[in-house]
């Protein structure tokens, strides 16, 4: 189910592509945090972290959460989740070419995986 405007307290977000995956659980009690669990080919394992929603964007549907996270010790970097709805009548489509209502970009540092996904209901 797609979300009009953004996802609902409760939600999770699953999604990726081929070669890298995200699950984001929007907090039961504010929507404004959730928690991350991202997998991709360039870091080791699977990443976990605390977001917060970032309302700096004027596109209409679009949501955008950021962290701050560490690489291999290094200053911490703006670990940034962008979530698009698609346009109706208009899925996004992931390297399968499976549907679904949202696209996703992450992106740290040198770093940026583009992709898709749905948010279920809570």
């Amino acid at each position: 189910m797609a979300f009009a405007q953004e996802p609902a307290a409760g939600a999770v977000f699953s999604g990726g592509d081929s070669d890298w995956g995200l699950r984001v659980e929007v907090d039961a009690a504010d929507a404004g945090s959730a928690t991350y669990y991202t997998f991709v080919p360039q870091l080791f394992g699977v990443l976990k972290g605390r977001l917060q929603r970032d309302d700096d964007d004027d596109v209409p549907g679009r949501v955008r959460y950021t962290a701050l996270m560490r690489i291999d010790g290094s200053r911490p970097k703006t670990y940034l989740i962008v979530f698009t709805p698609a346009t109706s009548g208009e899925p996004c489509l992931d390297s399968d070419m499976r549907e679904y209502d949202y696209a996703v970009t992450a992106s740290v540092g040198p770093w940026t995986w583009n992709g898709c996904g749905d948010f279920n209901d809570p």
